[in-house]
């Protein structure tokens, strides 16, 4: 064999190792990409007394997966300094809910209704049955089922935001067929330790 044949060889397996790669990082960045896909703000969802934002992935048109009726919305609730729709992309809902056609809805604290951009959890005034953040994430939810004709409602709460699913479920049993309690206190016992400690 020349060194030309040789040279001509080490091409060819070069330029297909080079599509291969190519087309590897293609379907790498695919999933990357789709968690990327922009959430729509909810700008309208009746009273806000928690003055809270929010902003939801609808269901996807993924043609993978067969639609049954039953869509299911999937509530997030984030924690103390975090960035509802960042957590989502990195956590790997957006791309769970992109593949498995289920909607997601975040609500959103702000800086300036905490410093710490927590969910005010501790303040019974915003976790109580029909009153400040709690009623604004119940219409929240309410508005977005509607929207996106969804069935099946869970909670997932991180942190702070577990309080706030802990509360959501304590006081909306009917609202919801489950919820997910993650790193943080059920609700009851911030306002036991308080009046425990304060009296």
């Amino acid at each position: 064999m020349t060194n030309l044949e040789t040279a001509e060889m080490r091409n060819k397996k070069y330029g297909l190792t080079m599509q291969l790669l190519a087309l590897c990082w293609t379907f790498w960045m695919l999933p990357v990409q789709a968690a990327e896909m922009p959430y729509v703000p909810l700008t309208s969802f009746g009273d806000n007394p928690g003055a809270l934002t929010s902003f939801y992935l609808p269901v996807s048109e993924n043609l993978n997966v067969p639609r049954t009726g039953n869509a299911s919305l999937i509530v997030l609730l984030h924690g103390c300094i975090q960035d509802g729709v960042e957590l989502a992309n990195k956590s790997g809902l957006t791309s769970l809910a992109l593949e498995n056609n289920f909607a997601v809805l975040v609500p959103q604290q702000s800086y300036q209704n905490n410093v710490k951009r927590c969910f005010n959890w501790f303040a019974s005034q915003d976790t109580q049955l029909d009153s400040g953040e709690m009623l604004s994430i119940k219409n929240m939810i309410l508005d977005t089922q509607e929207k996106l004709a969804t069935k099946h409602v869970y909670v997932i709460g991180l942190s702070a935001g577990c309080a706030m699913a802990s509360a959501a479920l304590v006081n909306y049993p009917d609202l919801f067929q489950g919820g997910a309690v993650i790193a943080g206190l059920p609700i009851l016992v911030p306002i036991i330790l308080l009046k425990r400690y304060l009296v």
